[in-house]
């Protein structure tokens, strides 16, 4: 891609955002069975399709004391970010998202249960506006606590009337 960022990708028809979202909770519901949550290991192994990885991003949450640290990012999450790197996730989020990401991230953590979020927002590495869709995973292990939080998301450039 060499820096450059195909809204196809993302788009693909206008409806990309909503499927990878949709195909991941799916799946996050399946591998979880009756526990509250899957473990990292067999969401990213079996649960995540390769052509849904340019989406999604990955944040070890290993001490509720500290900020969550990005372990993985998708070429899709990164351009969303501005292409940026992301050892501060939430400084290269375009905004209005960057100023509740962290709140986001604390709601998955402390209700062990997928968050959703969405809206409008400019990025200013593509030139772009966009409606964007946002969902957050818990992973975590047999002791019930998130170690992990999985992102997925999805955006279309906004459309003019």
């Amino acid at each position: 891609m060499n820096g450059e960022h195909d809204t196809a990708d993302v788009c693909s028809g206008g409806h990309m955002e909503r499927r990878a979202v949709c195909r991941v909770l799916a799946r996050w519901e399946v591998l979880r069975g009756e526990d509250l949550m899957p473990a990292e290991q067999d969401m990213m192994s079996t649960g995540v399709d390769d052509d849904i990885r340019p989406h999604i991003f990955v944040l070890a949450h290993q001490d509720r004391k500290k900020a969550p640290s990005l372990e993985m990012a998708g070429e899709s999450f990164a351009a969303f970010c501005g292409g940026e790197r992301l050892d501060d996730v939430t400084a290269h989020l375009p905004y209005p998202l960057n100023q509740n990401f962290t709140d986001l991230v604390r709601a998955v953590v402390e209700h062990v249960m997928p968050i959703s979020n969405s809206g409008t927002c400019r990025i200013s590495s593509l030139g772009l506006m966009v409606n964007y869709r946002l969902m957050m995973f818990p992973l975590g292990g047999a002791t019930g606590t998130v170690e992990h939080v999985l992102g997925v998301i999805g955006y279309c450039p906004v459309t003019p009337l």
